[in-house]
């Protein structure tokens, strides 16, 4: 799940990291998000649709909020 994160991040102005939301991905050719989770599922040999994708997802994204909590708290101590 770690790395379909930026399918489900959105495009920011003027933020570092920007998603792909909102984009031609077609147009592209970057998958979306079901034919990433497929090919995923299909080169680790799990079953698609993996019915732990959305927990993992989820899990994705809250460990990332604590990652950048962190490093907004130890910015604001000058620590960072």
């Amino acid at each position: 799940a770690n790395c379909s994160m930026i399918h489900h991040t959105p495009r920011i102005e003027g933020s570092p990291l920007q998603g792909l939301t909102g984009l031609d991905l077609g147009s592209l050719g970057i998958p979306d998000a079901v034919e990433f989770a497929r090919v995923y599922c299909a080169a680790a040999r799990r079953p698609f649709p993996d019915p732990h994708w959305r927990f993992a997802l989820a899990f994705l994204f809250f460990k990332n909020a604590v990652i950048a909590q962190g490093v907004a708290s130890r910015a604001a101590r000058g620590v960072a």
